[in-house]
């Protein structure tokens, strides 16, 4: 891109090519696979495309063994979806892991990995369809969701899809995965245009770190979204329209139960489910309900934990999802309880409907049965159970500018 542009001259360009040619990976990067069978995650993956872009741009060797090593010890984390399994599932980590293996696709790698890999891609990418909210963001869960480049990983991925279908004669899909892209692109937009700009979701100042892991702050992660939304322009094909997406359709899908997600969506609402949740991150519950075109804080977004490995401003913290509660020895128990287990009995849609039925167990016994019902009203959520029983409903208090009106 540099040279493209002419921003240095030659020769300076020429002299970082010489300089990118000396390179031995194994020396460069600090976790690499060394055979195709070692245990290593996405850094193995971030390695491999470094070293395709220096083969790319006839800086590296013709030797592919680097390169294929890396491809083939990303293989073992993959589920029956196509998707990425890094340490406790966290689902941006999935999007970034395959993001790069369509980045060194879109550029010409046909090694010995690239069937595979791309079979699971074409699978993975009808999930991720799945799973954008219809406010246009990616799913919840894990270690560094609810920042930006969470949606530039997605329009990444449906990118590329979008190219694959349009390839494939089916432009239809094609203009579904663009019209996807085009909401991701508008939610990030939204708090771009916030002054100043947030590379999380809330409007606390940045300094706070409110949100953030210790490493996740500003200027890491606004880079990272930068750099993201720069790989999704280069999968990009503008010559596929963006299709206008109908949310009033029912759908209902579940993850594997490595991810441990359901998602329900009709009447142009949507919902995410965390069945078996990572309690520092997140709590079992229905940790997500958006609807077409309103802001998505009005009522939740994602769970929270009662020890989040993320800062928070409140001096008390306490687990939120919607989800049941129990009343015992005087006492209301929460679901959001890592020892209460949370099962998907069924889950089903049918014209612009969807529902699901899930049943939460607590440790003395007592069970819960909740069904969910999606239209184009909202969601109806009713409990089931013996005894005294309740649903808790976060509301929110203070997102860093707007305050809850009091009662």
């Amino acid at each position: 891109e540099l040279e493209k542009s002419k921003v240095f001259d030659a020769e300076k360009t020429a002299e970082w090519r010489k300089l990118l040619s000396q390179i031995d990976p194994y020396s460069c990067y600090n976790v690499y696979a060394v055979k195709s069978e070692d245990i290593v995650y996405n850094w193995a993956a971030f390695a491999m495309v470094s070293e395709w872009m220096r083969y790319y741009i006839n800086a590296a060797p013709k030797d592919m063994t680097f390169i294929e090593n890396q491809a083939a010890s990303q293989w073992q984390w993959v589920d029956e979806n196509g998707m990425y399994k890094e340490p406790n599932q966290p689902i941006v980590y999935d999007l970034v892991t395959r993001g790069l293996f369509a980045l060194i696709f879109h550029y010409g790698y046909r090694g010995e990995y690239f069937e595979r890999w791309d079979d699971a891609l074409k699978r993975s990418g009808l999930c991720t369809l799945k799973m954008v909210s219809v406010t246009g963001e990616g799913a919840y869960g894990g270690r560094s969701n609810q920042f930006l480049h969470n949606e530039a990983h997605v329009a990444l991925i449906l990118e590329y899809e979008a190219a694959r279908y349009a390839k494939l004669g089916d432009m239809k899909k094609a203009s579904q995965f663009r019209g996807a892209v085009k909401k991701a692109l508008d939610n990030i937009e939204l708090w771009l245009k916030q002054e100043p700009i947030r590379h999380i979701k809330n409007s606390f100042p940045r300094e706070s770190g409110y949100g953030c892991e210790s490493y996740a702050y500003f200027d890491k992660y606004m880079i990272t979204t930068a750099s993201f939304l720069y790989v999704a322009y280069l999968l990009s094909d503008d010559s596929i329209p963006a299709a206008e997406l109908d949310y009033r359709t029912g759908e209902s899908w579940q993850s594997s139960d490595d991810f441990h997600k359901l998602f329900l969506r009709a009447g142009e609402y949507c919902i995410e489910y965390d069945y078996d949740a990572f309690v520092k991150y997140d709590v079992s519950g229905l940790g997500r309900l958006h609807r077409k075109n309103a802001p998505a804080a009005i009522c939740i977004s994602t769970p929270g934990p009662a020890k989040p490995s993320y800062v928070v401003n409140a001096k008390k913290v306490k687990a939120f999802s919607i989800t049941p509660e129990i009343l015992h020895n005087g006492k209301w128990l929460s679901s959001t309880a890592g020892n209460v287990t949370h099962k998907v009995i069924k889950h089903s849609a049918e014209g612009e409907t969807a529902s699901a039925q899930i049943d939460c167990r607590w440790q003395n016994g007592t069970e819960v049965k909740s069904f969910y019902f999606l239209d184009k009203n909202g969601l109806q959520i009713t409990l089931e159970g013996n005894g005294d029983i309740a649903l808790m409903l976060p509301a929110f208090s203070f997102d860093g500018t707007e305050k809850r009106l009091q009662d």
